[in-house]
């Protein structure tokens, strides 16, 4: 029986991609210039995980608030004693993106691949955090973007704020906590393969 969706991990079920016409290799789905963007970002896979775990330690955990302003929201906002008054903003980013890769410099000769490919995508985070930060709405409380990417990686500020977290939680239940929101990432990530060819429905994102 043939399967209809293409095995995870692996390129788009085409070897060329329809938009471009360039190969459609790992990756191509997210730094094709052509191709429209998708829609499957797991930003509301993450905030689904993030709020309710955020309600049980602040009954004020808020799912969407308005801004000040009223013309954008952010994703979550607390008013109470865990945290006081701070809006969050969800971000999920691929490091695949033109933007992302585009400043990637070679790795130091004492510095092993890994470890470096791991520094510049932090940096990567951490730079889309501060502009997120930048270009913040007007709230009454703090604001804080938490600046995802697979693996787990995740911005500095937002890693200093699940510190904060695991303080009120505990090391079991952040853990649990982190997990969760990889594996969204990772069923986001894979759900877009199933979208290939012109013509085929895709919502728009910003984002992962």
């Amino acid at each position: 029986m043939k399967n209809s969706s293409p095995p995870l991990f692996l390129f788009g079920p085409l070897t060329t991609c329809p938009w471009c016409a360039r190969p459609n290799g790992l990756g191509h789905d997210k730094i094709c210039t052509v191709r429209p963007r998708q829609t499957v970002i797991g930003h509301d896979s993450l905030a689904r995980i993030i709020h309710p775990t955020l309600k049980t330690m602040d009954p004020t955990a808020e799912d969407e608030p308005h801004s000040f302003e009223g013309r954008r929201r952010n994703d979550i906002r607390l008013r109470g004693p865990f945290r006081g008054s701070i809006d969050y903003d969800i971000k999920a980013y691929t490091l695949l993106a033109a933007h992302a890769t585009s400043t990637t410099t070679r790795p130091p000769q004492d510095v092993p691949l890994p470890a470096h490919i791991t520094q510049q995508s932090l940096k990567y985070l951490n730079r889309v955090g501060r502009l997120a930060t930048r270009l913040r709405p007007l709230t009454h409380g703090r604001f804080l973007p938490l600046v995802f990417s697979a693996g787990r990686l995740m911005a500095k500020d937002t890693a200093v704020e699940f510190e904060l977290w695991k303080k009120e939680m505990g090391v079991t239940k952040l853990a649990r906590l982190t997990t969760r929101l990889s594996i969204a990432l990772l069923k986001a990530r894979s759900r877009s393969f199933d979208v290939g060819r012109p013509g085929t429905q895709e919502d728009t994102s910003d984002e992962f």
